[in-house]
C-alpha cells in the first residue's frame, strides 16, 4: 500500500521529521510596515492598483531579506511543469 501524506510520500515525510533535532533556524523579523500616501507616490507604477503594488513591494523586500530569486510563473505553469 502507497501511503501519502499530502505531496510527500509517507517515507520521505519520516527521513524529513527524523532530522529536525539537526536542523538550525534563523528568523529575520522584518519591522511592521502600514503603506501611506508618500509610498503609493513614489513606488505605484502606472495603471497598477495600490493593493499590487504593495503585494509587488512586499514580495520584493522578502525576496531580497530571504535571499530567494523571483519568478514570474503563473499557479498555471506550476500546474503545467507538474503534469
Amino acid at each position: 500500500m502507497d501511503a501519502e501524506n499530502c505531496v510527500i510520500h509517507f517515507g520521505a515525510q519520516s527521513l524529513l521529521l527524523g532530522v529536525i533535532p539537526f536542523l538550525n533556524l534563523k528568523i529575520k523579523e522584518l519591522p511592521v510596515f502600514e503603506p501611506n500616501e508618500y509610498f503609493f507616490k513614489n513606488h505605484q507604477k502606472e495603471g497598477e492598483e495600490k493593493w499590487e503594488c504593495y503585494a509587488r513591494i512586499m514580495r520584493d523586500i522578502m525576496a531580497k531579506e530571504g535571499n530567494y530569486s523571483l519568478s514570474d510563473n503563473t499557479i498555471e505553469d506550476k500546474y503545467e511543469y507538474k503534469k
